[in-house]
């Protein structure tokens, strides 16, 4: 019996051997395994986009004003790079950078947030506004204003 079972086998190894080349098994093993990073690296991709709120807020955050006197033509405020900070209840939710031309983009839950910045920026950190509500299932633009106490 297990003479005969070594002669299958024998058999059918020549058999794939004249339909697919040699080292074809290895080839179609790692494309079996390449696919299946691929499918898990999906799979965790779209659960983890799946549990991110759906509503949030954007704008831009500037600071001013940025010299003692304005003129005419010449902008007074300027944009702000810095890092918001988003609280409920004493603890912090989230929080985001700006960028270099002071634009945020966060996703938050619905709720109401204190707003603050890590950095200070002037004499205090006038922030304005201070508090923000966030609507459930929207994105709204809400831009920030910093007094940088320069008068």
């Amino acid at each position: 019996m297990l003479e005969r079972a070594r002669i299958f086998r024998a058999r059918l190894c020549r058999k794939r051997a004249e339909i697919a080349p040699e080292g074809h098994h290895s080839v179609v093993s790692l494309r079996s395994r390449l696919l299946l990073v691929a499918l898990a690296a999906a799979a965790l991709a779209s659960a983890a986009t799946a549990s991110l709120p759906n509503s949030g807020l954007y704008g831009v955050v500037r600071k001013g004003p940025v010299t003692p006197v304005c003129r005419v033509g010449t902008p007074c405020d300027a944009p702000a790079q810095v890092t918001l900070v988003f609280s409920r209840a004493g603890s912090d939710v989230a929080r985001t950078r700006s960028s270099t031309e002071g634009r945020y983009r966060i996703r938050l839950p619905a709720g109401y947030y204190a707003v603050r910045t890590l950095e200070r920026i002037g004499i205090d950190r006038n922030l304005r506004p201070r508090n923000v509500h966030v609507r459930s299932g929207h994105v709204d633009r809400l831009d920030f204003s910093i007094d940088t106490g320069i008068r």
